[in-house]
């Protein structure tokens, strides 16, 4: 009786998994960024030095599709501003993605555009990148997903370490809120998002 109802649990939760990881890479997420910036002479040159912190506003997208239960697309957009200063933060690379213990481990390979400009100053690089991370369930109707991604840009390493939560309401919506930090040469940044995301 008791294997009985172990295989009768199994069965009605493998369709259970089988869907939240699908579900989990195919999805699109809008809102808004706000965050810091010191360092914009890393960028544009020792003229900028003086500038300091910048506190920026801007948003954010993010579309992630699957071509089947381990292969999937990701594409990221940010962009904050002072006003007079344009930070953009683009990011498009393909993947795999796996299943452990309850997580979902994942690791893509892209290019990834980063854009600083201010005044005549510009910074425009395509770069190789990789992302790597992990999304797991603590609790019912909460999804976290720390990651790490690694940009060679103009000769230079750039890291960026995020983690993003989301509150789901329902399998196809949630809220989307996290953090991330980024460094690049002798520059920081940090920032935050808040927005919604949909499965489909």
């Amino acid at each position: 009786m008791r294997k009985a109802n172990i295989l009768i649990g199994f069965i009605l939760i493998t369709p259970n998994l089988v869907n939240a990881e699908t579900n989990y890479f195919n999805s699109f997420s809008f809102g808004l960024q706000a965050g810091q910036n010191n360092g914009l002479e890393q960028y544009l040159g020792s003229s900028y030095a003086k500038k300091g912190e910048q506190d920026l506003v801007g948003g954010y997208a993010t579309l992630t599709t699957t071509f089947n239960r381990h292969v999937f697309f990701e594409a990221e957009f940010t962009g904050m501003s002072t006003g007079k200063t344009q930070y953009r933060d683009h990011y498009a690379g393909l993947g795999i993605n796996g299943y452990a213990n309850g997580a979902f481990p994942f690791l893509s390979l892209g290019i990834n555009r980063i854009d600083v400009e201010r005044g005549s100053g510009k910074f425009n690089e395509y770069s190789p990148s990789a992302h790597l991370g992990v999304k797991f369930v603590p609790i019912s109707f909460l999804t976290l997903t720390p990651s790490y991604r690694y940009s060679h840009v103009d000769k230079d390493p750039m890291n960026k370490f995020s983690l993003t939560g989301e509150i789901n309401f329902t399998d196809h919506f949630a809220l989307e809120l996290g953090a991330s930090y980024k460094t690049y040469r002798e520059s920081e940044q940090w920032s935050g998002i808040s927005g919604l995301k949909f499965y489909f």
